[in-house]
C-alpha cells in the first residue's frame, strides 16, 4: 500500500510539475499570444451532500482513509470502491469496465465525489497542501484508463466538495490513446 500511495504521489506531482521559461516584455511584446495550452485554467464543479448516495453495499472497497477532511474536528472517512467481485478464492473477478466510486463520509452526509465506469483502473491519494492559511486535504484520483489517464483533485472549501480535473490526456489528444505501460501497479 506504501509503494501505492508512492507511486500515485510520485505520479501526480511529476504531472502537476511544469517548467517554465522566462522571456524578457520586449520578447513578449514581439511575440503572438500564447496558444490554449493544457494549463489553462480548469473549470471547478461543486459537489454538495447526496440525499441518496450509490449503494455500494456488496462493492470491493480497494483504498480508504481516514481524517478530518472538512475541518470540522471529526475524521471522515474517504473510500474507493469499485463494482468488481471476489472468486472463492478470494482473486479479484475483472471485467472489461468496472463501475468506480469514491465517497466521502463526513458528519454532514455521504458525498459521491465520483461515480462512473472505468475501462481500467483508479487510484486515490490524499495530501496535505500547505499554505499560509494551514493545511488543505486534498484528495487525488488517479484514473489509468485503457485509451485516457486522468488526474481529478478534491478539496472542501467549508460547505461542499470541489472537484478540478488537474490532468487528462483528453485535453492533449482529441483522437483519444491507447496506454502501452504502466508502473502503477496493479490489484491484488
Amino acid at each position: 500500500m506504501k509503494r501505492l500511495l508512492l507511486t500515485a504521489g510520485l505520479t501526480m506531482s511529476l504531472l502537476l510539475c511544469g517548467c517554465a521559461s522566462e522571456q524578457s516584455e520586449s520578447e513578449n511584446k514581439q511575440t503572438e499570444p500564447p496558444a490554449e495550452t493544457v494549463d489553462a485554467v480548469k473549470e471547478i464543479k461543486k459537489i454538495n451532500v447526496n440525499s441518496s448516495p450509490k449503494d455500494v453495499g456488496d462493492w470491493e472497497p480497494l483504498g480508504r482513509y481516514s481524517a478530518d477532511i472538512t475541518g470540522d474536528g471529526e475524521d471522515d472517512m474517504i473510500t474507493l470502491y469499485t463494482s468488481v467481485q471476489r472468486d472463492m478464492s478470494g482473486e479479484l473477478m475483472w471485467d472489461d469496465t468496472q463501475e468506480w466510486v469514491l465517497q466521502a463520509e463526513t458528519a454532514e452526509g455521504v458525498y459521491d465525489l465520483y461515480d462512473e465506469r472505468i475501462h481500467g483502473n483508479a487510484y486515490m491519494n490524499v495530501a496535505d497542501f500547505y499554505n499560509e492559511d494551514g493545511d488543505i486535504k486534498v484528495i487525488s484520483l488517479i484514473i489509468a484508463g485503457n485509451s485516457f489517464n486522468e488526474i481529478r483533485e478534491y478539496s472542501y472549501n467549508g460547505k461542499e466538495f470541489e472537484e478540478k480535473i488537474a490532468y487528462s490526456t483528453d485535453d492533449v489528444s482529441s483522437e483519444g490513446i491507447n496506454s502501452v505501460y504502466s508502473s502503477i501497479p496493479s490489484y491484488e
